[in-house]
């Protein structure tokens, strides 16, 4: 499904590893991103930022929702489309619009930006007659967070890959950010030590 000015949900881990150190040395970085601390108990309640005690609050797990409110700044941008899967990656828009023309792409913590999330919006709802291009934009600059759900089933497939041929014939090699070449690595090389590979007779 599709969200329209989403709220963005701050991971624990973020919340752990950045805001809560931020906020020991800047009080003011919760109001500055336009984020607010609100219970996960029904109904929520805004926390005032002045009423915890960075210092001392337990972190893990922290024991309040850190969001971002939708706006042009939010982290994830004007929209992020949603499916099934263990690992809470999803696609979304970004305010950051520069990193797009950068080499090196692995400055989020894990989910995935979308360069023209309006095309990728119209594309999976172009068969709903509820939605067009203005309806769709207009959603996005509510300011009002929006869910849609989709009518047909989209297959999703993401493939990580750290070497590939491109169409030139050129092998390609990036940087395994996530260390998956080494732990594959370690299980081939141990099944050779148990299974020794005969030498190849030409």
């Amino acid at each position: 499904y599709i969200v329209f000015s989403p709220y963005w949900n701050v991971p624990n881990a973020i919340i752990e590893n950045e805001i809560i150190p931020e906020m020991v040395g800047n009080s003011d970085y919760i109001r500055k991103h336009d984020m607010e601390i609100i219970t996960y108990d029904s109904p929520f309640r805004n926390i005032d930022p002045d009423e915890i005690k960075w210092g001392t609050i337990e972190a893990h797990p922290f024991p309040y929702m850190i969001r971002q409110r939708p706006s042009a700044t939010n982290a994830l941008g004007r929209v992020k489309f949603l499916f099934p899967n263990n690992f809470s990656i999803y696609l979304h828009d970004t305010p950051e619009k520069s990193l797009f023309s950068q080499s090196t792409r692995s400055f989020s913590h894990g989910c995935i930006r979308i360069e023209e999330p309006l095309k990728l919006a119209m594309d999976l709802l172009q068969n709903d007659s509820a939605w067009n291009e203005k309806k769709i934009t207009k959603a996005m600059f509510s300011g009002k967070e929006k869910f849609v759900r989709l009518h047909k089933k989209v297959p999703v497939f993401i493939l990580y890959l750290t070497a590939w041929v491109d169409d030139s014939g050129t092998v390609n090699f990036r940087k395994d950010i996530y260390g998956h070449d080494e732990k594959m690595e370690n299980v081939m090389f141990e099944a050779e030590d148990v299974y020794p590979v005969e030498k190849q007779i030409n």
